[in-house]
């Protein structure tokens, strides 16, 4: 079976060590639980983005008071990316989950361990995470120990049995498959000490320089503190409590106490400039560990990428292949289907027919095709015919546009002229009448008079005859031919023609 100590000794084998502080995977995964153990010790669930969410699901008991189970659900990334059978971990939506609280490396790293840093918290548990899905997704018994439970994979089938006791805690009945106890509890090893056992824990001891002892006591927070007589002080001071007499070596005492203070307090400075020179290098390694490790990674993404592209490279090489194959087979049936439709000479028509028949058909067709020439020839004579005809009408129309655009546009000089001809004549008129107005008025003034005034009324009674009645008769003129000549289609500009000959005349 593959379990635990398996699963995190391939992952030192494939992946190297964690980082080189010493840290292991085993603490990261130690760390993880304790982190998980707490938060359920809460009532609270724990969800890790790529790997799954352990905790609490409330639900309503018969008596319709809400309580809570534990729940353990994973991810739909990591059941996909694995392909695993999930039937026996009923999922759960967030809302019938409790307080959801999100895996926090930092939070892991700084409270429980003691030696990891987030880095180390994060991709140790991404390490491991990968491992468990591949050996789930490989069909192998997997069996991996949580403090809270078991993880358990059959044929990709995965569950997950939480612990009976946590099932006693809320009351309920536990499954049959509920493990009673489990070996593996990281947090009994990482709990604070009580404080009956602290106050047993206590050091004492003797200086070469100092008579009096000396004695530490463990404190409940980490380190311990120091317990110091009077003696002991008295001492270190320089002076003699009351009732007892001063050593002969005092002085001595004090001045060596004095200057091993310093000594002690040299030496607890370069430890500590020491030790924070050993932190900074440790951090620089961790940081570089970390930057190799990231290269790696992208190293690694690199190498499958370029893997995925030559195997779909391959793969669109063997489609081409087999496209190719396809195609000639599907020629080469097609020809061989054409040889064998070519071996036989059945059935010949030409063998079977008798000769007088085969030229009476050929005589029938040759007749047909005849009249059917025929009969193309007509249609093609009587469309040209009447497109002939068609251009003639055409023609003929367009010949009277042309004459009746013409006569009106004479028509039109005709009656300008009539026009310009009465105002010449109503002029000449008007201005003989204002001549003979002014020689009737200068007629008393002006001798000889009498004779030149008879000459104009006279003029002007008789005058001669007028240009306009002349341009007149010759547009009438004009006009009687226009109405006598014969025309080749009906016209429509005859009556329009008598409407300016009436015109004219009523003018004249």
């Amino acid at each position: 079976m593959y379990d635990t100590e398996r699963l995190l000794a391939d992952i030192r084998r494939t992946h190297g060590p964690l980082s080189k502080r010493g840290a292991d995977y085993s603490q990261a995964w130690d760390t993880f639980n304790r982190y998980v153990s707490e938060a359920i010790a809460k009532r609270q669930t724990v969800s890790v983005g790529s790997f799954c969410k352990i905790g609490w699901r409330l639900e309503e008991s018969l008596q319709g008071r809400a309580r809570m189970r534990p729940h353990f659900q994973l991810a739909d990334a990591f059941v996909r990316a694995y392909r695993l059978d999930i039937k026996a971990l009923p999922a759960a939506h967030e809302r019938a989950l409790s307080q959801i609280e999100e895996f926090s490396p930092s939070k892991a790293a700084l409270r429980y361990s003691q030696n990891l840093t987030k880095e180390n918290v994060f991709m140790g548990l991404r390490a491991i995470v990968a491992a468990i899905g591949e050996a789930c997704a490989s069909g192998q018994q997997v069996c991996i120990d949580f403090e809270v439970g078991r993880l358990s994979c059959s044929e990709r089938a995965v569950r997950f049995d939480f612990l009976a006791e946590m099932y006693a805690q809320e009351g309920l009945e536990a499954p049959a498959e509920a493990p009673r106890d489990a070996d593996y509890r990281p947090s009994r090893t990482f709990a604070p000490a009580s404080p009956e056992a602290m106050s047993t824990l206590n050091l004492s001891g003797k200086n070469d320089g100092f008579s009096a002892p000396l004695k530490a006591h463990a404190a409940s927070l980490g380190g311990w503190t120091e317990s110091l007589g009077p003696e002991f002080m008295s001492q270190l001071l320089g002076t003699v409590p009351e009732g007892s007499v001063a050593s002969p070596h005092a002085a001595s005492v004090t001045s060596s106490a004095r200057s091993g203070k310093l000594r002690v307090h040299a030496d607890a400075h370069d430890r500590h400039v020491a030790r924070v020179c050993s932190d900074a290098e440790q951090v620089v390694a961790e940081q570089e560990s970390w930057e190799a490790g990231i290269e790696q990674l992208n190293e690694k993404h690199r190498q499958e990428l370029q893997q995925r592209k030559d195997a779909a490279k391959d793969l669109q090489e063997t489609l081409k292949a087999q496209m190719r194959d396809v195609e000639q087979q599907r020629a080469e049936g097609r020809q061989r289907l054409i040889d064998m439709a070519s071996t036989h000479d059945f059935p010949n028509f030409t063998e079977n027919i008798e000769k007088p028949i085969y030229d009476d058909f050929k005589e029938k067709s040759k007749l047909i095709k005849e009249g059917l020439d025929q009969q193309v020839e007509h249609k093609r004579q009587a469309k040209l015919a009447a497109k002939l005809q068609e251009r003639e009408t055409d023609a003929s129309h367009a010949e009277a546009s042309r004459k009746e655009i013409a006569i009106m546009r004479l028509e039109s000089a005709l009656k300008k002229e009539v026009h310009r001809a009465a105002l010449t004549e109503a002029w000449e008129h008007e201005k003989r009448l204002n001549t003979i107005k002014r020689a009737i008025e200068d007629f008393h003034r002006t001798p000889n008079a009498k004779g030149r005034l008879v000459d104009l009324v006279d003029a002007a009674i008789s005058g001669a005859p007028s240009s306009a009645g002349s341009t007149i008769r010759k547009a009438s003129e004009l006009q009687a031919p226009r109405s006598m000549a014969p025309m080749d289609g009906p016209s429509v500009a005859t009556p329009r023609l008598q409407h300016s000959s009436a015109a004219g005349g009523s003018a004249a």
